[in-house]
């Protein structure tokens, strides 16, 4: 009230350009205030990001060595199929915690903004990803509605065949 102005540190803009210029960053590293790379850092981003990689590569993968079969009745039957039992009870028990784990590296490191996460970030912010996401989402909130009209109108109860 004095008629004197208050200096401003600038400490927040450079907090903010910090922030926004470190998902930027180069791919395999950044540099410190003195201008070396952090190499003890940049370990462990990397080995987080093709951690996570080839977890989810692993789950989406495996499964083609499940149906080499020469018939139908050899991928269908748990005693005829290449896999031995235990890894057809494994597979099926541990694959979404084994993709949640993954996933988990990798976005956990896109929303810390670490350097060299930029290219998933644009690839999965870019502008062409809007119009199936918005029918997928439309999609997952109308599906119900629709099995209940369909369950409703049936005459009979549902029955679950397998097919042989």
């Amino acid at each position: 009230t004095n008629g004197k102005v208050a200096a401003v540190p600038d400490v927040d803009v450079e907090v903010a350009a910090d922030r926004s210029a470190r998902g930027r960053a180069p791919l395999l590293g950044s540099a410190t205030e003195d201008g070396t790379a952090s190499w003890q850092r940049l370990g462990t981003r990397l080995l987080l990001q093709l951690l996570g990689i080839a977890l989810m590569c692993f789950v989406v993968f495996i499964p083609v060595t499940r149906y080499r079969c020469e018939s139908l009745r050899e991928c269908t039957n748990v005693d005829l199929a290449p896999w031995p039992k235990w890894a057809n009870v494994l597979y099926p028990s541990l694959s979404h915690l084994v993709w949640g784990l993954g996933l988990s590296c990798v976005l956990l490191l896109c929303m810390l903004e670490e350097p060299g996460t930029w290219w998933i970030n644009s690839l999965l912010g870019h502008q062409g990803w809007q119009l199936p996401m918005k029918l997928t989402y439309t999609a997952y909130l109308i599906h119900p509605l629709v099995l209940v009209y369909f369950y409703c109108v049936q005459d009979g109860s549902v029955h679950y065949q397998d097919a042989t």
